[in-house]
């Protein structure tokens, strides 16, 4: 099969998986969605289901209920020549909050290599094979009283050499508000819907996700935020993967009417194979309506990948 290859290699690349696992069955599609998609995320360790805002639209739409109206732009580099970014917008409707976003990654380009006669060995063919994903969703989130609802679709088409696939995908949270609203605990189900079928069938990464997040101010012109969250994914067989946990802190202080905001994180590899570092820094400086981020991941042997990012949030 083509594309067999050319999947491997991004696995390898971007660290998601043993190259083994494209030996199984289970072997999952929709890299896309098993990407960070914005630097604050990366920069605290994934762990975002419990944390509000637009860019919850991709990691627990629970979150959109207390997002603020905005429109933000991300772009990383990842290893290889490959790359992946995103935009979306969120605004107030209604009791909620609805977002829409759109996300792409680019795998960038490699040698085609076909198997030779006995099936063992590859044969380079001197052609380059591209491929790529894009997915669009919407997504909205609603408070009632202490509790927060989500849910958001995706549609998303894959892109490997000459084959194409489309499929449906959902997510659904739920999270709640403690000792007003300092402390938000949240749950959700990601991705599920029928298996993308680019070359061959592969399950979708589905996904569930505990966090919890706490808020603090010490003082005027200070804010801290800690998160952390338990993730499983499904495993290679199709039932229940291992749990990882991951957490991260944000810090952020008002200097001369600016913000400034510094971002640790953490996430535990799934496996041993994993190729990137579980850590990652970052930071922010928001002045007036304007938000730029940017994060920093280790990724071994294969160099670091960027993360950065552009939030505009009109002031009330």
């Amino acid at each position: 099969m083509r594309c067999a290859p050319f999947c491997a290699g991004l696995l390898l690349a971007f660290g998601f998986a043993p190259l083994r696992a494209q030996d199984g069955p289970g072997t999952e599609g929709a890299l896309l969605f098993q990407l960070s998609p914005a630097p604050r995320a990366v920069a605290l360790g994934d762990a975002y289901a419990a944390l509000s805002g637009g860019l919850a639209l991709f990691h627990n739409p629970a979150g959109l209920a207390g997002a603020p109206t905005s429109v933000s732009l991300a772009y990383q580099t990842l290893p290889t020549d490959a790359s992946a970014g995103l935009a979306f917008s969120a605004f107030r409707l209604g009791p909620g909050a609805f977002a829409m976003g759109l996300q792409f990654l680019d795998y960038g380009s490699i040698d085609e290599v076909k198997p030779d006669a006995s099936g063992l060995l590859g044969v380079p063919t001197g052609v380059k094979v591209s491929g790529g994903e894009v997915a669009a969703s919407l997504g909205y989130g609603v408070q009632l009283g202490w509790f927060r609802l989500g849910a958001a679709a995706r549609v998303l088409r894959v892109d490997i050499a000459e084959v194409s696939a489309n499929t449906a995908v959902f997510d659904a949270g739920v999270a709640a508000n403690l000792l007003g609203r300092r402390v938000m605990i949240a749950g959700v189900v990601q991705n599920m819907g029928r298996p993308v079928a680019a070359g061959r069938a592969a399950p979708l990464p589905l996904t569930a996700r505990v966090g919890l997040a706490v808020r603090g101010q010490p003082a005027p012109g200070r804010r801290g935020t800690l998160t952390f969250e338990l993730t499983s994914r499904r495993s290679d067989l199709g039932g229940p993967g291992p749990v990882t946990a991951g957490a991260g802190v944000e810090l952020a202080a008002l200097w001369k009417g600016v913000w400034f905001l510094g971002r640790g994180g953490y996430r535990q590899k799934a496996s041993s194979g994993d190729a990137g570092s579980g850590l990652a820094v970052g930071g922010g400086i928001r002045l007036g309506s304007l938000l730029l981020d940017y994060a920093y991941q280790p990724m071994g042997v294969l160099g670091a990948t960027h993360h950065f990012g552009l939030t505009y949030i009109p002031r009330r």
